[in-house]
């Protein structure tokens, strides 16, 4: 196995990942990306959206709500949105 694809692999034994930062820079895109290849790799995978108006909906081409959905075989998503005032609510 090559060094570099070994270091890939030891990202899967982590089981949370956070994407975060500036707007625009590929925080989605890298989040999709290691989900599938995650996926690639046997590990059952849940994307968190946490903006309504994110792209994991229209990367997949469905609509995200409260209850997992499957967007692909071993990968589901949800949108949950932060409240303000240091709560959290489930979007609907």
């Amino acid at each position: 196995m090559s060094s570099q694809f070994k270091e890939i692999s030891l990202l899967f034994d982590r089981r949370l990942h956070f994407f975060t930062g500036k707007g625009g820079v590929g925080k989605s895109t890298l989040a999709i990306l290691l989900s599938l290849l995650a996926v690639k790799h046997k590990k059952k995978v849940l994307l968190v959206e946490l903006d309504p108006q994110g792209t994991l909906s229209s990367f997949f081409n469905q609509t995200l709500n409260t209850t997992p959905r499957s967007l692909a075989p071993g990968l589901d998503g949800i949108l949950i949105t932060p409240r303000t005032d240091g709560s959290s609510r489930i979007y609907r």
